[in-house]
């Protein structure tokens, strides 16, 4: 019996979500719920629901409650920075009522009262306010009044103690006297009018408490019932097999193919998830395959990624597209670059261990590109520089030092010598690490030939300057190595015109005899670098001092 409750539970789940106003619902809450550029599971965790709970109400299997949609558009303004605007909130109240209205109509009954509970309580509350605004309008107008009657018993005498003034002066007080009169009758008819208005205020309030009262037991009654029905009639959602899922897709409209990925990413298997998202791409649904890759890996452990990984790769057969397992691996790159560094490194950890034995199958995750991928997010940040060697000690320690040279190229090549990183492995005194990073520096200005020769002055100036001297050493011998004679004499006159000449040229020169280069680049510069005048007695050329100076360092070998 147990069994068929649970069933039939699972039943309704799935007809609640076929409903169009939960379904529109479900739609709209989902589209205000992305603007956060959060997951499921971390705003579960901020608003301190259960996962399942937001996830049943993004996805139209429960309707959602008044609270969650408050709470919700309350995360919202937070992060915008600005109001919701009425017509959402409307519109949304206009959403829930409607599915509400098809789906529970008991609780469309309850909430109803509750609306009225609320209004009656507003009322009361307005209707508190003018009463103690007439209370201390009618305390004013009643010490006026007895002002007034002071001003009048003062005019009264008056006018006797100065009747002997003449006529004209008792008309002038008769006529204060009336306007006094005057004033005091309007005003005792006043404080008549309030008096009733406030009785009629206290009276309305009455009424309004005892409604409100009988409603807030009505609706306790009807909270009641309800709250004991579902509690027999609670279900959870039941899975359907993955081709009914593929069939739908085929046929859905965008916000319903949203919907059955977001609900398929939480609640299936990572078989199930890399069966359907490998399928997707083959269909050209790049962009659902993409978004159920990221819920799932978003929504659960990291382990859960590597075994998704791991399904991909059984799955994979021969004269297949490869392009749908490098987007794939693409995806996953990309969300592991988004967690935390202690996920990164267990990624790596679980991933090797997995490949540890041979495999039929190749991996098609590249361990050094997806650790380059987690600090190409922020590699400008100190703190990202810091755990530079970490991961790739880490990365070696786990049997992977292929792919932590591969990190340090890459990361190289997109900061460049001079970052943060350059400096956290030039003053490492690790040399293999500074080796890779000599090398990727030199071989990029052989590339792009003689007119990025200016740049390498400030990358010498830059080694010279660390507290570490290995780098500058291996950087000059490297130098020498790489290069041929005219293109190190070259290089050495543009040393010369940069500001770094003081620092740069003399260490250059030292290089080039430490090397053996010595002699060719001299006379390379005897022969190119003059300026171009023959002396009228010696019949010889001329040359200009710094060149003159940098042939006689030359020659000292």
């Amino acid at each position: 019996m147990e069994e068929d409750r649970r069933s039939a539970r699972r039943r309704s789940e799935v007809e609640v979500s076929a409903l169009p106003e939960v379904a529109a619902l479900a739609t709209e809450l989902t589209l205000i719920f992305k603007s956060l550029g959060i997951s499921q599971q971390q705003y579960a965790f901020r608003a301190n629901y259960d996962k399942s709970y937001v996830s049943r109400f993004l996805n139209g299997r429960r309707v959602a409650t008044q609270e969650f949609i408050d709470r919700l558009l309350c995360e919202v303004e937070s992060h915008r920075q600005t109001s919701v605007t009425d017509e959402t909130r409307a519109r949304l109240c206009q959403l829930r009522n409607s599915a509400l209205r098809v789906h529970d109509p008991d609780l469309f009954k309850l909430e109803t009262m509750r609306g009225e509970v609320h209004k009656y309580q507003r009322e009361v509350k307005r209707l508190l306010l003018h009463q103690e605004a007439l209370e201390g309008l009618l305390e004013r107008r009643q010490a006026e009044a007895e002002e007034i009657r002071h001003e009048l018993a003062q005019a009264q005498s008056d006018w006797i103690a100065d009747r002997i003034r003449g006529d004209a002066e008792f008309l002038l007080l008769k006529g204060e006297k009336q306007r006094h009169q005057d004033e005091r009758q309007d005003l005792l008819e006043e404080i008549a009018r309030l008096r009733v208005e406030l009785k009629n205020t206290v009276e309305q309030k009455k009424q309004a408490e005892r409604r409100c009262a009988l409603l807030e037991e009505q609706a306790f009654a009807v909270e009641t019932e309800v709250a004991e029905r579902r509690e027999r009639d609670e279900v959870d959602y039941i899975g359907v097999p993955v081709e009914l899922i593929q069939a739908r897709l085929l046929k859905a409209e965008e916000s319903e193919a949203y919907r059955e990925v977001a609900e398929f990413a939480l609640s299936r298997t990572s078989e199930d998830v890399a069966l359907l998202s490998l399928w997707m791409f083959s269909v050209e649904m790049e962009e659902h395959a993409q978004r159920l890759v990221t819920d799932y890996c978003q929504q659960r452990p990291i382990r859960n990624t590597v075994d998704l990984v791991l399904n991909v790769e059984r799955l994979k057969r021969p004269n297949q597209f490869e392009r749908h397992y490098t987007n794939l691996a693409d995806q996953v790159q990309q969300v592991v670059a988004d967690r935390s560094r202690g996920d990164l490194l267990e990624f790596c950890a679980l991933y090797t261990e997995a490949h540890r034995h041979p495999r039929e199958v190749q991996g098609i995750i590249r361990l050094g590109h997806v650790s380059y991928r987690w600090f190409g997010k922020h590699r400008r940040l100190p703190e990202r520089a810091q755990h530079f060697l970490d991961i790739a000690d880490h990365l070696i320690a786990i049997g992977e030092p292929e792919a932590s040279a591969d990190l340090v190229r890459q990361v190289i090549t997109l900061s460049g010598i001079s970052s943060l990183y350059g400096k956290v492995i030039a003053e490492s005194g690790r040399e293999a690490e500074i080796k890779i990073l000599v090398a990727e520096l030199l071989d990029s200005i052989k590339r792009r030939g003689e007119d990025s020769f200016h740049l390498l002055p400030r990358q010498i100036a830059n080694a010279v300057g660390y507290s570490d001297p290995l780098m500058a050493g291996l950087l000059l011998a490297g130098l020498c190595a790489a290069f041929d004679p005219v293109d190190l004499s070259k290089i050495l006159m543009r040393s010369l015109d940069s500001k770094y000449s003081a620092t740069v040229t003399d260490r250059i020169v030292e290089a080039f005899i430490a090397e053996g280069v010595a002699y060719e680049v001299r006379n390379y510069i005897a022969r190119e670098f003059t300026l171009g005048v023959i002396d009228d007695e010696t019949m010889k050329l001329e040359y200009s001092a710094p060149v003159r100076r940098l042939l006689e360092m030359l020659s000292s070998e």
